[in-house]
């Protein structure tokens, strides 16, 4: 099942849960990955990338939404200042 995500910085979607503080792997352009909990943002950089990392070196703090209570959450990342969508891209689930 593919399911589309709204792109990931771009604006707060309506009818669903608000934006919540989360964190952004920003090790590759690429790599779309985010999490609540920056103990499971230390395991991603070691799991993908055999790297230790620290807040600020390999990721970041952002605003992100979600859209499933499942294994795969579907968090995104949002830029709360954004008003318009520009775009989807598909989750695998």
């Amino acid at each position: 099942m593919c399911v589309s995500l709204p792109f990931p910085g771009g604006p707060v979607v309506q009818d669903i849960k608000p934006p919540v503080d989360e964190f952004s792997c920003i090790i590759e352009l690429h790599c779309m990955y985010s999490a609540t909990a920056e103990n499971t943002m230390w395991w991603h950089a070691w799991d993908e990338y055999r790297i230790h990392g620290q807040i600020g070196m390999y990721w970041q703090k952002v605003k992100a939404q979600k859209l499933f209570h499942a294994v795969k959450k579907g968090y995104f990342k949002v830029n709360v200042g954004l008003k318009k969508a520009d775009g989807l891209y598909d989750l695998e689930l």
